[in-house]
Parts: C-alpha cells; structure tokens; sequence
C-alpha cells in the first residue's frame, strides 16, 4: 500500500537540505494544513497542500483567469505556435513574508512553511497568471526570445488545455482521448463522475451531449441506486466515438475478437506522433 508517508520518504521530504533547499524552512508557524504527496507518472512526487480551511479565509483575487474556450479561439486563429515550458512554475515565485507563516503545513513528525508559491493555494493561481503576463509584457516590450530546453518553436500545430491546436482548427487532444476512451466502464458513483468529467470536457464536440446523458446524471443522485444498465453503456460508448473523431488522412488499424459467448471488435488510428487512438469499440454477446 502506498501512503503518503512512503512517498515522503521518496521525496526526500525528511531532509530539506537536499532538493528542497530554497523552497521550504522549518516552521514555528500556530497555523497548520495536512499534506497531499502525489506520484508523478514520469517519477518522483509532486507535494501539495490541503488549504481548504485557509483558502475559506482568504479573499481570491479578482484578476480574471481566461476561458478555456476564449483562449482555444484566439490559439485557433495562428499559423505558426511556439510553447514554452516552466519547470515548477508555482516554486519559481516567492511567497510574501507576511503571508509565509500561513502556508504551513505539517508532516509525520515535523512542520515546514513555503518560501515559495504554494500548489493547493487558492490565491496561487491568480498570482501567478499575473506574474505571466507581467512577464510577457516585458518580453515584448525588449524584444527578448526566451528558448528554454523543452521549448517548441515554429511549429504547425501545438497540444495545449486538452486539445490540438492548427490552423485547420481546434480538435480533441489525441493522448487524452485515448485515455478517456479506456477508461472502464462506471462501476460507482465516482468513477461516472469521473468519466461524465471528461466527457463535459470536450462537450463542444459532442451535439446534445446534456440530452444524451440525462439517463447517466440521475446515478448521480444520492438516493438513487446504482445501475448501469447496457442502453446507458451504449449511449457512453457512442460519445466516447465521436469524441475521438477521426482523420481519413491517417491509417486505421482494425482489431477483432471472438468466442462461443461473443465478439468485440475495435478501431483505432495513428496519430502524427506515432501513438495509437482508439475510434470505437463494439461488442455484442451471442445466443445459445
């Protein structure tokens, strides 16, 4: 069983002399949250907060956050796109000296504080868009390039908030559909949350999605029980499709199975980078 404190340890947590230097300090802070410690997939741990209780107290910024579709549209009117990315954007900004002693947060036998921004924070992300565009103001103001290591420069088309983005338009991100298409059909509560989730995402792609999934959303009910019934898997399945909308300039790679109790089959495509998309699946049992 993995619990946060084996991946304290990993995280070499215990010893802020190492890699944690510069971010945290030992505290004498009255105030206190729980720890959060959360695997990466490529390794390591990424070490949040559960500030729910002081983010109760704290006046979010009014700086507004952009819309995830007002950016997709601006995004889908370039030519040429350029990425950049920061290597622990949040850790690169450093927390005000008043407001350190509240970011506090405590492990199994020791309590620490922030030098730097905080993830968990409510007002972390505000800050930081400002910083953002404090940044990018100045750039341009003095004609600087930045062109950090994992930077992608001139290129045709860009992955960013879950979708790709080109000229042509703004499609579904092909890695993320992927992983929303094999996802396991809904056993509970938390996983339709989960997949209604991601779905909702992308609910632009798919018309009368709201309708269509009106029979799903009543599970969700507290007193209702739990049944997810095949028309339902159905009616999943044929979203989980046309979210993952196909190109007839790419290869297809069809995959078929069967036995005495029924056969399934599935359609998937390459992607332009090499990566294998499921279309659509289909399966049906067989009669006695």
């Amino acid at each position: 069983m993995v619990t946060n404190e084996s991946l304290l340890r990993a995280s070499r947590l215990s010893n802020p002399a190492t890699s944690w230097v510069g971010l945290i300090q030992h505290s004498t802070s009255p105030y206190s949250s729980p720890l959060v410690v959360i695997p990466k997939k490529s390794g390591g741990v990424r070490i949040t907060v559960n500030y729910r209780k002081l983010n109760k107290l704290c006046a979010l910024s009014q700086l507004p956050i952009p819309r995830v579709d007002d950016t997709l549209d601006k995004l889908s009117k370039g030519r040429i796109y350029s990425l950049f990315d920061l290597k622990s954007s949040f850790h690169q900004i450093t927390g005000h000296r008043d407001t350190i002693p509240l970011t506090a947060f405590v492990t199994s036998s020791r309590l620490f504080e922030w030098l730097k921004m905080p993830q968990g924070s409510s007002a972390a992300l505000g800050g930081f868009a400002n910083t953002m565009r404090a940044l990018f103001e100045r750039l341009r103001t003095h004609n600087l390039k930045p062109t950090p290591p994992k930077a992608t420069i001139g290129a045709i088309e860009a992955d960013s908030l879950g979708h790709t983005i080109s000229p042509d338009g703004v499609r579904p991100n092909g890695a993320k559909v992927s992983a929303l298409t094999k996802m396991p059909m809904p056993r509970n509560v938390k996983q339709l949350r989960s997949l209604l989730g991601g779905l909702s995402y992308y609910c632009k792609f798919l018309p009368n999605m709201a309708k269509r999934v009106r029979p799903l959303t009543t599970l969700l009910k507290k007193k209702e029980k739990f049944i997810f019934t095949p028309s339902m898997e159905q009616a999943v399945r044929v979203l989980l499709a046309e979210s993952a909308n196909s190109d007839g300039s790419r290869p297809f790679h069809l995959h078929i199975d069967a036995s005495h109790d029924g056969f399934g089959g599935t359609l998937e495509q390459e992607q332009p980078d090499g990566s294998i998309r499921p279309i659509v699946f289909i399966s049906r049992a067989t009669l006695d």
